[in-house]
């Protein structure tokens, strides 16, 4: 049998003019039978019999999406019976097809299916549970039911292979399309009946081969079955269902926080070229689902998200704090929709064979299973109540009458509990059936309002952001001096810190009492720029052979240095046209193969900026000490409720160590290396973040530029993209950020969007100690509203089990972000501001104010996808010490050139090394301040390098001068011209490959129509520099 089918992009980019939002209209669509809406998925449901995938499913409906087929994966060796489902038959399990049929009520015996990891004790002896982390079986026998009670087509296959890879990121064991291997290097045969993977030349499996024999059939490539990942199980199975509905374009899970899981289905969907779907992950990290009135289509995407979240005085009374996680809130989203979920399976210490059949979707079972947790809080941990840690599993035996046309009845005779060891026992069940439900039934819950309104779809924006909008949307008249916190000193630059006034040249006061460090022993001991420009001299190569070309360079470079590709934590790719963007993702996704490729920022700076020969720039943040175990990668490709999905090769984030080895008396060389390598268990992390724009999650469209207010929106929603992501990478601080925007239509456009972007910024790290920036009326607030039942005070969350996360976690989830105990002179525990005088309140805020990371503003020409915004966070701090963070500000000036800079630096001292992060934020000269462009000369900026150096000579106490160049450089250029004039060099590329080191002294360069401080004030340049130095012995 042939099978070819074409990838459909649009479903997976929708027309940005087909928006679909993502809180949908009341009546939109839930019947799975119903014409599909423009710009919705046709989805395939992975179901295991669990709550999560017939949650997520339902959830796939309400938002637009049509539910085609069901799939579901059983264990190998046990005796499935035929069934009949949905109005047609399929055929029995076969080696071409792989269906199965089912009847309405089989006799659901199993025959010893076979178990790699549990044996079976006392009753049932010789049946057995799989205790696969991928998929739940317990209760397999009942799913070839769900066809008849639910109407749709069911597929099933067994599952093949064990869990050959048992890390958390999965890689495709089939890449290379001639000498496919595993990941343990055993060579796979070819066979028939299976579809090839990926191949080189198509590395994300998005385009499909041909069969080699005309068609009739294509080749399969199978390895040894004790070889092969169950994983894999799923690409025969999806490859049946796409044979049998070739419309299908999307593959739905029901992963909650399991990454383990999302990464697999995910592998697998982008091979296949299906969208992949998760609409419950992070779900209870999500604020609440809106009331019934904000969807009303009258009312603004903005005034939605913001709807409801009056309450903020009462959060601030009640200690500034939203109430304690309740995962349990998920259950009963699932019983309001009318799930009905039985316990199959147990396996805590909380939870006993009686808990059996419960149903676990009921209140009455949500505080049954909560208190047995509680019992047991040390064995519990995020997501226990749910089921996450494997505490127990469930078989959804009905729901809505919009997917459940009949419910499954199963006797207490049929069911026979089966006892394993460790306490764990489950159900095995020996006969069904489906009763369906009568017409009135049906048509009580069948309207389609009635079905959307019980699908509890998460708030847009969390409080913390939803209060930011109302910050921003308090003055719509554009007089940034109303705008909210922008009368607070707020920003350093504004208010240096004591003793740090301005001086009289390239130089500045740098507080005393930094520890002394020394020069390291070998560079290879931290990171590096490595800079790739198109072309820096007269040459007629087209964009895609100027990248073509990057690439190759980025591949030579690794190999002389003896590094895979993974040493690549981020990236930052500028183009000339961002319509080139498809070209040049092409060839730069080539040069990745591993799970969780670099982070990525891309902007484009249009004909006027780059030099005048190169259509691209390539900037790459290198590891060279990074060890394989140090790495740490977030790459979400699912549609989901919690951040855009990353469906390209880039990672939501990557992590490493901020202080990657211990330099020193401790680094033994050898003829120049290292004689072994040296970890860094103790150091801090830090985060490098893919730029976020305001994409709606759920729908992947941008908000429509139509809505009311949709500049403050953008802002917003990309500043909370950027912030959850840092939250799962358990980031406490960040460095330093820009917001990106494309070219205005004026320099006061231009400058209100920085001010706003700089108050969204403030706001989001000042929260909840003001809502709408002011400092006097949240206090007062907070005095007349003490007696109000707001939530569970200081004492309740600490040691009131009411309160209290399962488990017991080092800090609650989610973290805080900010945690403002890492900087040295804010370490203030929660217990000592409790209390504590309104003065002292007004102090410790305006202290914060004073704190917040430097922000900064760049105007570029294009964004990805047309977004208003793009944030970038230069660096996320992760497991930070307390008090190890200390910042400070000056003024400094050159009087040769007229310019004022300000100099902001974070100083993080953890261990036997120390980082240092400094930005030079240069203004024009007073007379050029209000002129349209302003600009600087190079040579300025490379004396900022060399004075740089001198600063941290002084700063670390060293002995020598260190040569230093800046991460990045921002810079506001005229036109090409300047460039290709004055600011490429003729120095060798360090890296030894290239033409040159076309910006030398300058590092990185990002060439901007403009650049804005959190004052509203021109820039000309903003110089980014790191240093990482050991401490002296």
């Amino acid at each position: 049998m042939r099978f070819e089918r074409p990838i459909d992009m649009a479903s997976i980019w929708c027309s940005s003019s087909t928006i679909l939002h993502l809180l949908p209209p009341r009546g939109h669509l839930l019947a799975t039978h119903l014409p599909l809406t423009i710009g919705s998925l046709s989805v395939i449901a992975l179901i295991s019999g669990g709550k999560d995938s017939f949650y997520s499913l339902l959830h796939c409906q309400a938002n637009g999406h049509r539910v085609v087929a069901l799939a579901n994966l059983y264990p190998s060796g046990s005796a499935e019976e035929p069934v009949v489902g949905a109005g047609r038959s399929l055929s029995p399990p076969s080696q071409q097809d792989g269906h199965s049929a089912a009847s309405t009520r089989p006799r659901l015996e199993t025959a010893g299916a076979r178990s790699r990891h549990s044996e079976i004790a006392g009753e049932g002896e010789g049946e057995t549970d799989l205790n696969s982390f991928m998929y739940q079986t317990v209760g397999h026998q009942i799913v070839p039911l769900y066809a008849r009670a639910t109407g749709l087509p069911l597929h099933r296959q067994p599952i093949v292979g064990t869990a050959v890879h048992s890390g958390l990121n999965y890689e495709n064991p089939r890449r290379n399309s001639r000498g496919l291997v595993p990941s343990d290097g055993s060579a796979l045969r070819t066979s028939l009946g299976h579809f090839p993977s990926a191949t080189d030349g198509d590395p994300q499996g998005l385009e499909r081969e041909q069969a080699d024999d005309g068609g009739e059939r294509q080749p399969r490539l199978e390895p040894d079955r004790e070889l092969e990942d169950e994983t894999e199980s799923l690409v025969p199975l999806l490859r049946s269902v796409l044979a049998a509905h070739p419309e299908a374009n999307a593959l739905c899970t029901g992963a909650i926080l399991s990454t383990y899981q999302r990464t697999r289905v995910e592998s697998v969907a982008i091979r296949l070229g299906l969208v992949p779907l998760s609409y419950l992950w992070q779900f209870t990290e999500l604020p609440p689902s809106l009331d019934d009135s904000c969807y009303d289509q009258n009312i603004g995407l903005a005034a939605r998200a913001t709807k409801g979240n009056a309450n903020g005085k009462k959060r601030h009374a009640a200690g500034g704090q939203e109430l304690a996680r309740d995962d349990a809130r998920l259950l009963r989203d699932m019983a309001a929709v009318g799930l009905e979920a039985r316990i199959v399976k147990v396996a805590s210490a909380g939870l006993d064979e009686d808990f059996l059949w419960e149903n676990v979707a009921s209140e009455k079972s949500v505080q049954r299973v909560d208190r047995a947790m509680r019992r047991f809080g040390a064995a519990g941990g995020r997501g226990s109540i749910l089921g996450e840690g494997g505490e127990f599993e469930t078989l959804v035996v009905d729901g809505p009458p919009s997917l459940f046309k009949g419910r499954i009845v199963i006797s207490d005779d049929d069911k026979r509990v089966v006892r394993e060891g460790g306490g764990c026992a489950w159900l095995s069940f020996r006969q069904a059936d489906v009763v369906l439900k009568d017409e009135p039934e049906q048509a009580g819950a069948s309207s389609q309002a009635d079905a959307l309104n019980s699908i509890r779809i998460p708030g847009l924006l969390d409080p913390r952001f939803a209060d930011t909008l109302q910050c921003l949307l308090a003055d719509t008249t554009g007089d940034e001096n109303k705008l909210g916190l922008l009368h607070l000193a707020s920003s350093r630059d504004s208010e240096p810190g004591p003793n740090l006034g301005p001086e009289s040249s390239w130089r500045t006061t740098v507080k005393a009492g930094f520890p002394k460090c020394q020069m390291s022993l070998s560079n290879n001991l931290s990171s590096e720029e490595w800079v790739f420009l198109g072309s820096d001299e007269p040459s007629r190569a087209s964009l895609e052979e100027q990248t073509v070309s990057i690439v190759d360079q980025v591949r030579r470079c690794l190999e002389s240095y003896r590094l895979p590709a993974t040493a690549i934590s981020n990236s930052v790719i500028v183009l000339r046209h961002m319509s080139d963007f498809p070209v040049v993702n092409k060839h730069y996704g080539s040069l990745f193969h591993e799970p969780n490729p670099p982070s990525r920022v891309t902007i484009s700076c249009g004909d006027k900026l780059l030099p005048q020969y190169a259509h691209i720039a390539v900037y790459l943040t290198v590891q060279l000490g990074l060890q394989p175990d140090e790495r740490r990668g977030l790459h979400v490709q699912s549609r989901s409720y919690w951040a855009p999905a990353n469906i390209g090769p880039y990672s939501q984030a990557v992590a490493f160590p901020l202080l990657p080895q211990l330099v020193g008396d401790a680094a033994k060389l050898h003829d120049g290396e290292l004689e072994q390598p040296l970890h860094s268990s103790s150091s801090p992390f830090a985060v490098a973040i893919a730029g976020q724009i305001p994409l709606l999650p759920a729908s992947m469209e941008l908000p429509s530029s139509s809505e009311p207010n949709s500049v403050e929106l953008q802002i917003t929603l990309a500043l909370q993209h950027l912030w959850r992501v840092g939250i799962e990478m358990k980031v406490r601080w960040w460095t330093s950020a820009v917001a990106y925007f494309p070219v205005a239509s004026s320099t006061d456009v231009m400058r209100h969007q920085a001010l706003l972007a700089a108050t969204a910024w403030k706001a989001a790290h000042l929260w909840p100690d003001l809502d709408q920036g002011n400092v006097d009326e949240e206090l007062d607030a907070s005095d007349d509203d003490e007696e109000d039942d707001a939530g569970p005070d200081l004492w309740d969350r600490r040691y009131n089990a009411q309160y209290m996360t399962h488990g017991d976690e080092d800090e609650p989830f989610p973290l805080s972000l900010p945690n403002w105990s890492v900087l040295e002179h804010l370490n203030v525990p929660v217990d000592e501001s409790v209390g504590n005088s309104r003065e002292g309140a007004k102090v410790l805020l305006r202290k914060k104010a004073a704190a917040v990371p430097f922000f900064f503003a760049a105007e570029v020409e294009e964004l990805p996808r047309q977004a208003g915004v793009e944030w970038h966070a230069h660096l996320g701090l992760a497991e930070i010490p307390t008090g190890s963070i200390t910042f400070q500000s000056a003024s400094i000036m050159k009087h040769t050139e007229d310019l004022t800079a300000s100099e902001h630096l974070v100083v993080i001292d953890a261990g036997d090394a120390v980082f240092v992060q400094t930005i030079c934020a240069i203004q024009p000269p007073a007379h050029d301040a209000d002129s349209q462009k302003a600009t600087i000369a190079p040579n300025v900026l490379r004396s900022v390098a060399r004075w740089q150096g001198s600063s941290l000579r002084k700063l670390l106490n060293l002995s020598e001068f260190p040569k230093v160049k800046p991460k990045i450089t921002y810079v506001e250029v005229l036109s090409t011209t300047e460039i290709n004039k004055e600011w490429l060099t003729d120095n060798e590329n360090p890296n030894g490959f290239g033409n040159k080191d076309p910006f030398g002294e300058l590092g990185p360069l990002i060439p901007c129509h403009s650049l804005w401080d959190s004052q509203g004030r021109r820039l000309v340049a903003v110089c980014i520099f790191e240093t990482r130095l050991p401490k002296a012995k």
